[in-house]
């Protein structure tokens, strides 16, 4: 199931209304097995390892009581969703994936037929766009065109019989995206030791500091939407000032009802 965070989250407050409507006692306990599992869970990939390996029987148990009654309601056949068309919270994974119902960041563009990579049940890491497809080739270059090293953020260029000839009838278009058969996605990014890609945002939405550090918006946006029933917009913006500026769009509703 493809989803994008908007949904997800939207399925997020549901589940919490629902609980909250069963009453203080369940709530209390819904929120110290969700505590729970995200301790055990850690980012996928290192979860119950060392003392967090005794949590298991007991998560076991908040599993049958809970959160597999959550999993019913969506039908109980919903193994993972895979999240694209925006960054996903790393809190709203880790929601999913203690519940039992993991939401797995990808990553791909239409240029690249779309699916460039993605975690998956057997090989994930929460927070990564996952790991790469077969067949493709990924390298991440500053500015000049050079090849950085893993842990170093730069533009994310691809190649593979995945990537496309190029736009219909749109030659200088192609001829700006296609250079040597590598796709230049534009988007800025690094890959971990461990063979997996971090997508940080579009290079053309970055910010600029006074300091020149370059950074994206669009993880801090998204987090102060999430964590704010009063905010339903914001938008983030810098141009080399000591400080970045927010306009925020309020919820009245969620104003109105405060």
């Amino acid at each position: 199931l493809l989803s994008v965070p908007s949904l997800a989250n939207n399925f997020r407050k549901n589940i919490e209304k629902g609980i909250q409507d069963k009453g203080p006692k369940v709530e209390k306990l819904f929120r110290t097995a969700l505590k729970m599992a995200y301790s055990y869970n850690k980012n996928g990939f290192n979860k119950g390892k060392g003392i967090h390996v005794v949590k298991k029987p007991i998560l076991k148990l908040f599993d049958k009581v809970l959160f597999s009654k959550i999993r019913a309601s969506f039908g109980g056949e919903l193994d993972f969703f895979i999240g694209g068309g925006a960054l996903l919270d790393i809190e709203l994974q880790r929601f999913f994936y203690a519940i039992g119902m993991p939401m797995f960041q990808g990553y791909g563009l239409s240029e690249a037929a779309p699916i460039i990579s993605s975690n998956s049940k057997t090989k994930h890491k929460l927070g990564s766009s996952g790991y790469l497809v077969k067949n493709l080739e990924l390298k991440i270059i500053d500015d000049k065109g050079n090849q950085l090293p893993v842990g170093e953020k730069g533009e994310i260029i691809v190649k593979g019989e995945n990537v496309m000839i190029g736009y219909w009838r749109n030659e200088k278009a192609t001829q700006e995206t296609i250079k040597d058969g590598w796709l230049h996605t534009g988007d800025m990014g690094y890959m971990d030791k461990d063979g997996f890609l971090y997508v940080l945002g579009r290079f053309k939405s970055l910010l600029i500091a006074n300091d020149g550090e370059k950074y994206s918006p669009e993880s801090i946006e998204e987090a102060l939407v999430q964590q704010s029933k009063f905010i339903d917009q914001c938008m983030l913006y810098n141009n080399q000032n000591p400080y970045t500026v927010g306009l925020i769009v309020p919820n009245k509703e969620a104003l109105r009802k405060y």
